[in-house]
């Protein structure tokens, strides 16, 4: 007879009793229904272990109150979980191998974390290899890491923990200059002295959230009010409240003793220290008591120092990558453009915003102005352009790490004055102006294949306009069409493009094959407050900014934002312009460009003469961070200062723009892009005029349904004073409202219509 038919034969009443000797209670149940419904028992009753033919067994290292919970679960498929005794029920489900009732736990457990209890849970999760939990865990010390430093759990850790979480491009910081204080306050730490407070510390938090108490089935979570078959009552002396710190089974026990100072050269180059102002690292770091008296620290910083200072030098010994949860820290490129006597270029500067001051890089292969640049995949792009005598085709591309500039496909049409950038890995051009019209046309090139195809149109033509990628979106922002400036704003989703395949031939404006837009990809969303060309454009903090420009009568330095989560608006379009505080001077064709966490504004044209000059737009209590201690300047390198002296701002150069305020009719410029009139009855800045001409003309509604989740409902309006190119309007929902410019290094060699973008640190030094 099988021990299963066994089993069943028995009489009903006859219970098998199991023991805790730990805790000496006694609890009793059929064999066959742990053996059925617990895979722990099922391997000891179904086999030949002693345990299977006893009428009494011992479970050993199974808190009571644990297994009593899981006895009532084996008949009722229900066990209670509250933050009083998930812990316990957490251990007990590994130990018989629930792992239903385990990953409930621990799913349980990742939504009520807290700064006081995360790192001992992440530990208890490693142990049990709750990988689920354990990824919690890490994600919430990830986000909350300058709060989680403040708690005694996190001045317990192991070096080898805090190593990996500084390693991580994931970690939360403010800044890594924040991140050196955290770390100096772990090396500091005095265990013995804060045992004596550790009690009254913030170790013992608690598990907060919905539903505290819960009734856990196979299958899904109750609240406690459950009114079915009664089961054992839960756990209540082992809480979540009083975590017990285990360390990590992949930690590095601290066994030998040894002083947190020896930890320090390793710490330190876990801090990205090429990310931090040379300002901090010279009057903080390096006069760190403990830095100073370890002379690997010192070396270190030397390192730093040289990697800082000298370009040539490598940086294999540092991570410079910005962290994710950071702005991108790189180096702003500014490429081609016009020289003092006003003729194209192809020369190159390069700005660090930890050195605070522009350095001459490699120039280009060809003469390039009004040039369209772009960085992808660590090489930067120049696209396009002005040479002096005609609209360029030719691409080149640098690689920093090589220094050197060279030619890939040229495009399929000439243009001057297009909008590009970076989108899905590939880089789009849309618009410009090829010498005779301004284009309609959009192209697209794939490194892979080293080739340029066409993609669908834009809706009308744009000539120096603004090109901006954002949440999985390309923008095409303003510009003119010979006739007239536009506040327009047409916005491209690649997953409703056809690919169109057109022989070289056909790439001319005036084929119909290439003026038909039949897939619709671009559709109209919010128009600016302000009609611009010429205007800078980037992304910045999930917005776009635009600044600057020519609205046909006069030069602009009103700065605006868009928002992309808002609306529709009463004509169904999306987005949300909001005006932001103004450049300090009016600037035509000027470049926009993000680094360090600040908006830069480079050159430019105010009307009466090129610009040389350049603002940076951050938080009002930002620390300078282009200031360097010139005691720390080897001889022959300008300090900040001096660099400030050297700004010109009075240059008489003669206006080339062709389109100046007292003649706006003026049918042609220097640079042959013409606009010959401008008809538009948009008052600029007057909100209701524009939408008025917007109900006028309707724009295309977007035929992908997509659309529908692009953003929720508007719930604020904006309101501009008209009739003023530097109005304000704050709203509660701005997130630039306690900015403001300041004056940053002037460019050295470059007069006007600069291509700018900005390369990642790490993928900038040669």
């Amino acid at each position: 007879m099988s021990i299963i038919s066994r089993m069943f034969l028995k009489p009903v009443n006859e219970l098998i009793a199991t023991q805790n000797n730990a805790d000496a209670n006694r609890f009793t149940a059929h064999k066959v229904v742990l053996a059925a419904t617990i895979p722990f028992f099922n391997g000891m009753f179904l086999s030949n272990m002693a345990e299977s033919t006893k009428s009494e067994v011992a479970i050993h290292g199974l808190d009571a109150c644990a297994l009593e919970a899981f006895i009532g679960y084996a008949y009722t498929g229900l066990v209670q979980i509250n933050p009083r005794n998930v812990q316990s029920i957490l251990i007990g489900a590994n130990f018989l191998q629930l792992n239903n009732v385990r990953n409930i736990c621990c799913r349980y457990i990742s939504e009520r974390l807290t700064v006081d209890i995360v790192l001992p849970l992440r530990s208890l999760a490693q142990s049990f290899l709750c990988t689920d939990l354990v990824s919690a865990c890490e994600i919430y010390i990830f986000r909350n890491f300058e709060k989680i430093a403040h708690t005694s759990s996190f001045f317990n850790l192991e070096i080898s923990e805090l190593l990996e979480l500084l390693e991580s491009d994931e970690l939360n910081v403010s800044s890594e200059e924040q991140l050196f204080h955290i770390v100096m306050s772990w090396v500091e730490y005095d265990t013995k002295l804060s045992s004596h407070t550790g009690a009254n510390s913030d170790s013992s938090g608690s598990l907060t959230g919905p539903s505290e108490n819960c009734v856990f089935n196979e299958n899904s979570i109750k609240s406690d009010n459950y009114n079915g078959t009664d089961y054992p009552t839960p756990c209540r002396n082992s809480s979540l409240h009083s975590v017990h710190y285990s360390h990590s089974p992949y930690s590095v026990k601290s066994s030998d003793n040894k002083p947190r100072t020896d930890f320090l050269p390793c710490l330190l180059r876990r801090i990205r220290l090429p990310l931090i102002p040379v300002s901090f690292i010279f009057s903080v770091i390096s006069r760190h008591e403990l830095i100073r008296q370890d002379i690997r620290c010192r070396d270190i910083l030397d390192e730093v120092r040289d990697t800082l200072l000298m370009s040539w030098k490598t940086t294999e010994f540092f991570n410079c990558r910005p962290r994710r949860c950071q702005d991108v820290f790189g180096v702003i490129y500014a490429v081609g453009g016009w020289n003092a006597d006003l003729e194209c270029h192809g020369i190159v500067e390069t700005y660090h915003p930890s050195l605070g001051r522009w350095e001459l890089s490699e120039s280009m292969i060809s003469r390039r102005s009004r040039i369209g640049v772009v960085a992808l995949n660590g090489l930067l792009y120049a696209i396009g352009g002005f040479d002096g005598t005609s609209r360029l085709r030719t691409t080149e591309v640098y690689n920093p790490k090589v220094g050197k500039w060279m030619t890939v496909a040229p495009m399929i049409c000439r243009r001057s004055a297009a909008g590009a950038a970076a989108y899905d890995g590939c880089l789009y051009v849309c618009g410009g102006f090829d010498g005779q019209t301004s284009l309609r046309t959009c192209e697209m090139y794939i490194p892979e294949q080293n080739t340029w195809k066409l993609i669908s149109s834009l809706n009308e033509p744009r000539s120096a306009g603004g090109l901006v990628a954002l949440g999985g979106r390309l923008y095409a922002i303003g510009g003119h069409n010979g006739l007239a400036v536009f506040s327009t704003v047409e916005c491209y989703e690649k997953s409703g493009d056809i690919p169109r395949a057109l022989s070289p031939s056909s790439y001319c404006e005036t084929n119909p094959r290439v003026r038909q837009n039949s897939t619709n990809v671009w559709y109209s969303v919010a128009n600016m407050l302000h009609r611009r060309c010429r205007h800078g454009a980037t992304a910045f903090r999930d917005r776009i900014i635009v600044a600057g420009g020519y609205n046909g009568a006069s030069f602009l330095q009103s700065v605006e934002m868009f928002d992309p989560t808002t609306g529709p608006d009463r004509n169904g379009l999306y987005g949300q312009w909001t005006e932001i505080l103004s450049l300090s001077v009016p600037r035509s064709r000027v470049g926009l460009a993000v680094t360090a966490g600040c908006l830069y504004a480079i050159g430019g044209y105010d009307g009466t003469a090129h610009l040389r000059t350049v603002e940076c737009f951050k938080p009002i209590n930002k620390r300078n961070v282009n200031e360097f201690p010139s005691e720390c300047l080897p001889l022959g390198y300008d300090t900040l200062s001096n660099l400030l002296n050297k700004l010109t701002t009075s240059d008489s150069y003669d206006n080339c723009d062709g389109l100046s305020c007292d003649n706006h009719l003026s049918s042609v410029n220097s640079d042959l892009e013409s606009i010959s009139s401008f008809t538009s009855t948009e008052e600029v800045g007057n909100t209701r005029n524009r939408l008025n001409i917007a109900s006028e003309k309707p724009k295309p509604k977007p035929k992908n349904d997509n659309i529908k989740s692009f953003a929720p409902p508007a719930s604020t309006i904006v309101n501009c004073n008209s009739g003023t190119s530097s109005s304000i309007s704050i709203t509660s929902s701005n997130p630039f409202s306690d900015w403001q410019w300041s004056l940053a290094p002037p460019l050295i060699a470059h007069e006007g219509w600069v291509g700018v973008c900005v390369l990642p640190f790490d993928q900038s030094l040669s």
